[in-house]
């Protein structure tokens, strides 16, 4: 009985000082992007085709791009592509894209919309709306969460 008891306090008692028994907590440490886009006003109506077509672009870290574009070793941790019709009264889609995982913190969204399509290796051809890099196309990932983000298009290619 003695015995019984002894094991009752010492269950009871927990660990001891120092010793932590619960499961660690993971954090987590990824997160994803779910886009909508939409074509600045101004740009579509001086486009010389309708802002539809394919949208190629990339998902860079912050420290990779600067205010002209992709450093030279930028490379984007995400592809994509995807089909669009946008309005010309700069109106956002509902989301159109949702990324895979990608790492908390500081991303740029970079791509243009192919509105002759003439394919992804190419390029941006004149005419094509693209993205400026800056802080409008910065987004924040947030571990364990799915955040809504905007691409505008925000510049014609001269």
């Amino acid at each position: 009985m003695t015995r019984l008891a002894i094991l009752f306090l010492a269950a009871c008692a927990g660990a001891p000082d120092g010793l932590d028994t619960a499961p660690p907590v993971e954090v987590p440490t990824e997160g994803t992007a779910s886009f909508r886009f939409a074509i600045d006003e101004d740009y579509a109506a001086a486009m010389s085709e309708p802002p539809t077509g394919i949208f190629y672009g990339g998902i860079f870290h912050e420290a990779d791009v600067t205010a002209v574009g992709v450093e030279d070793e930028g490379l984007s941790i995400e592809d994509f592509a995807v089909d669009l019709a946008l309005t010309l009264d700069g109106a956002f889609t509902e989301p159109a894209h949702t990324s895979g995982p990608l790492p908390i913190g500081k991303l740029y969204v970079l791509g243009y919309l192919d509105s002759d399509v003439n394919g992804p290796g190419t390029g941006p051809d004149q005419g094509d709306a693209v993205t400026k890099p800056g802080t409008d196309h910065r987004i924040e990932i947030l571990g364990g969460q799915d955040i809504l983000a905007d691409v505008v298009l925000d510049l014609l290619m001269p």
